[in-house]
């Protein structure tokens, strides 16, 4: 939820978020309840593996290859995220590729999108198609979500049940708005039964630890947990957190043989695709201080408390950037791998639903409020990481579409980037509303607010504008003349 330019407030529905902030300031800062959707790993062999919710573990669907290897990554940006991302897939899969030799089925982009990495509004459509896949379109999805007023009924349960039960307990806004998008919007269904072919979707929200978290079984292996336990709608709103307007989504941690498993491959295998940088650094907090077996510190590490995404990674870029390094995208790149697995193409769209509104504060006399400091001074550094994110990426996939304007910044590029690109070809498509070209249009739809209710006639010209978006970029024109050829 996280934006740029003006503060968050200001391009929020006043009157809905206004009542959202009142009962939570009425009812409290936080819930009291014991309330926690993860539950202690029962059979931690399943997990060690590899038979989690892991992308090793995600079949190859009918049409999809890993020879084209497509990333989609939706940002934060409530009810506007999530339609702006919906229309994107229907570009998708409106999009006819080449059959696969030796089988004549028609087949779409759609097809062959193998990552889906979500933070916030973003991850309630990823979220959408693990659950429905090409079935999508035809669900009860864009009825129960994107065209629903979710805000009103959102704001009207929590102020019931706390109503309710306010002589025993405060309970946790953020649960009653899980429980809510889990009747509603995903069926009850947990992670157990997300289809396991790819896309393999990863929702992201920030620890209050100092870390991004996934939503995947390599990050539930750490609090030796089981993620099929989870409710989906637990993990949307983990992600969808907002500091001050929702409680923190709570997990806990279990000392058990899975976290002690998980935390020695962390810290001890250095060539393990999980031991990156961000979960060692998460280890070693969580570690009992010096032990020899690497069990987990469980006096010191009871709970992890979530909050959304955009905190620290806005467009859900950071999983994907990852998986490139050290990941299943890294092993797929290498000269070594499976020439069935070798990428040939490696596409990443990234669908930013963040507002670059112009500034509004230089001309004020007056010097801003503390609100008003601490709102920016979040904003700022989370649009400035997500503006490092998206040159590095694009140094990573078209070092050659970077502009450099000295030696020295052309001797920048690594080695190992320059010799990948040799052997595969990158796409980065940013898929931005300042790219449309009407700017009554563009100014009109970056102006709307980030909320969890829009007008229908705001959304279906949202879902218009993915879909444009993205068949008109010219890094999508040129991807299909490439798999043309």
């Amino acid at each position: 939820m996280w934006e740029s330019g003006s503060p968050v407030c200001s391009r929020m529905a006043f009157s809905a978020w206004v009542a959202w902030l009142g009962a939570a300031l009425i009812l409290g800062a936080g819930g009291c309840g014991p309330k926690f959707p993860n539950k202690d790993a029962q059979c931690p062999a399943e997990s060690i593996a590899g038979e989690g919710y892991e992308f090793e573990s995600m079949t190859l669907g009918p049409g999809n290859t890993d020879r084209l290897f497509v990333c989609l990554t939706f940002s934060g940006g409530g009810t506007r995220a999530a339609a702006l991302a919906y229309g994107v897939l229907e570009g998708l899969r409106g999009t006819a590729i080449p059959p696969l030799p030796g089988d004549g089925r028609p087949r779409c982009l759609l097809d062959e999108v193998d990552i889906v990495s979500s933070v916030s509004g973003g991850s309630f459509t990823a979220l959408a198609l693990g659950r429905w896949g090409d079935e999508l379109f035809s669900s009860p999805f864009a009825d129960r979500f994107l065209y629903h007023n979710v805000t009103a009924d959102l704001v009207t349960r929590i102020i019931v049940q706390n109503l309710l039960i306010l002589p025993i307990i405060f309970p946790d806004r953020i649960h009653i708005a899980a429980d809510y998008m889990n009747e509603r919007v995903f069926d009850h269904m947990t992670y157990a039964g997300l289809r396991q072919q790819r896309p393999f979707i990863v929702v992201n929200a920030t620890s209050m630890a100092g870390h991004r978290f996934q939503f995947t079984q390599d990050d539930f292996d750490l609090l030796g947990s089981d993620l099929d336990s989870v409710p989906l709608g637990h993990a949307a709103m983990a992600s969808s957190a907002f500091p001050l307007l929702l409680s923190p989504m709570r997990l806990r941690y279990y000392r058990n043989d899975l976290s002690t498993y998980a935390l020695r491959q962390v810290l001890t295998d250095d060539d393990s695709e999980l031991s990156t940088p961000r979960r060692r650094q998460w280890a070693r907090q969580v570690v009992v201080p010096d032990a020899p077996d690497y069990g987990l510190d469980a006096d010191e590490h009871r709970f992890v408390y979530l909050l959304d995404g955009g905190v620290c990674d806005n467009l859900g870029l950071e999983y994907v950037i990852d998986a490139y390094r050290y990941g299943p995208i890294q092993r797929r790149l290498a000269a070594s791998a499976d020439p069935n697995q070798r990428i040939e193409h490696l596409v990443v769209i990234v669908v930013n639903a963040t507002p670059e509104l112009p500034e509004e504060i230089e001309d004020r006399k007056i010097a801003p409020g503390l609100f008003d400091m601490a709102s920016r001074s979040a904003a700022i550094g989370v649009n400035s990481h997500t503006r490092t994110s998206l040159e590095f990426a694009r140094c990573l996939l078209e070092p050659d579409q970077i502009h450099r304007p000295g030696e020295g910044a052309q001797a920048s590029l690594s080695t190992e980037s320059a010799e990948m690109t040799r052997a595969w070809q990158g796409h980065l498509i940013e898929i931005n509303l300042q790219h449309l070209q009407d700017p009554d249009r563009r100014q009109r739809l970056a102006r709307l607010p980030t909320d969890f209710h829009l007008h229908k006639d705001e959304v279906r010209d949202l879902i218009a504008a993915g879909r444009e978006l993205l068949t008109t970029h010219s890094g999508f024109v040129k991807l299909q003349a490439a798999l043309a050829r």
